[in-house]
């Protein structure tokens, strides 16, 4: 919207648009000259008289609204699409070795970073607006993917301990009940082994990292897909 006035109060001017201003030919965009980012659509005036009350007195307003339209083209190549590729990164994490710690852990942190920067720098640019938009709902999402990979390479590194100390324990064990039977004491012994090896565990332990590596695989990209399907039709809705 855009609203001219001038130094003038109501008692020496009063603003009006005329009659022949209906052509809007004052707001003819002329060839060759372009925004950046938008595209310019039309414009419409606002025909009531418009006064304004300040301290020094009230004053003639002569208001036009003009609509422009964001090129997707361009928002979508320098926004949507890296923050996209950086998702599908995350994922050759998925792929890495869980015993090679630092891979893993620095190619999920760089894409996570990476993604922050992204997201600042984004926000930077856009107009600062109280209600939510669609590129921070896009940015959100991919943050949350990002981070849940980290969060999967956490629960497979945890398994992959806790595989380690029960090996170690079943060694020890073995080695004690050996001890044990020479002494004749293997019977009760035995039992109170067996008993304080088996805890609870919930049902994500009873999986390999290979097998939750391999799950992850599929369950991380349909899910991107799913949220895909549901957020591009609304967002062009949205734009058109």
């Amino acid at each position: 919207m855009f609203s001219c006035k001038v130094a003038y109060t109501t008692d020496d001017v009063i603003l009006q648009w005329a009659a022949e201003d209906d052509d809007l030919e004052a707001f003819a965009v002329p060839q060759g000259i372009s925004l950046p980012q938008f595209e310019f659509v039309d414009a419409t005036i606002v025909r009531e008289l418009i006064t304004r009350n300040y301290t020094t007195g009230s004053f003639s307003h002569l208001t036009a609204t003009f609509r422009l339209q964001r090129q997707k083209e361009m928002f979508i190549l320098s926004n949507y699409l890296p923050s996209l590729l950086i998702v599908v990164l995350s994922w050759f994490s998925f792929w890495i070795n869980p015993n090679s710690e630092p891979a893993r852990v620095s190619l999920v942190m760089t894409a996570l970073l990476t993604l922050c920067t992204q997201m600042n720098g984004i926000q930077g640019t856009m107009p600062k607006i109280a209600h939510l938009k669609a590129i921070d709902v896009w940015m959100s999402a991919c943050l949350v993917f990002v981070f849940a990979a980290l969060v999967e390479y956490a629960a497979v590194n945890y398994i992959s301990l806790r595989i380690k100390r029960q090996s170690r324990r079943r060694q020890t064990s073995s080695e004690m009940v050996n001890s044990l039977k020479e002494k004749q004491r293997a019977d009760n012994t035995t039992t109170e082994l067996y008993y304080g090896f088996n805890r609870s565990c919930p049902f994500v332990c009873e999986l390999s990292p290979e097998q939750i590596d391999y799950y992850s695989r599929i369950i991380f990209p349909v899910t991107f897909m799913v949220f895909n399907v549901f957020y591009w039709p609304t967002y062009l809705h949205w734009v058109q």
